[in-house]
């Protein structure tokens, strides 16, 4: 089953690009970018998870939102949106008491979905 699937982000969106340009992503993605900058609201607001699913014919209980950072771990529980966090980076350990679920390794993401 192939999911849709998009990258909503509070940087601007030449940076979302670069990023998914070297990582390899980028063919993975098309047109569905969002950035805050665009709706010049930015995480903990969802305005930017509400616009990307708006945008992709979903509404936010029909999504999974995956987030790396706290803020934005917020803005998609804020949304309505059901949020997995991304605890590779979370030194803190501030994701797991906040999220729906966590994980560490996208291995271990996929196999959640």
């Amino acid at each position: 089953m192939e999911l849709p699937y998009c990258t909503a982000s509070s940087g601007p969106e030449d940076k979302i690009r670069l990023n998914l340009e070297l990582t390899g992503l980028l063919p993975f993605f098309g047109n569905n970018i969002f950035s805050c900058y665009t709706i010049k609201k930015w995480k903990p607001d969802p305005a930017v998870f509400l616009w990307a699913a708006k945008t992709m014919g979903f509404k936010p209980s029909e999504c999974l939102v995956v987030e790396d950072s706290l803020t934005g771990v917020k803005a998609a529980k804020r949304g309505g949106f059901d949020v997995f966090g991304f605890t590779a980076h979370d030194y803190n350990n501030e994701l797991e008491a906040e999220a729906t679920m966590t994980f560490g390794s996208m291995s271990e993401f996929l196999k959640m979905i």
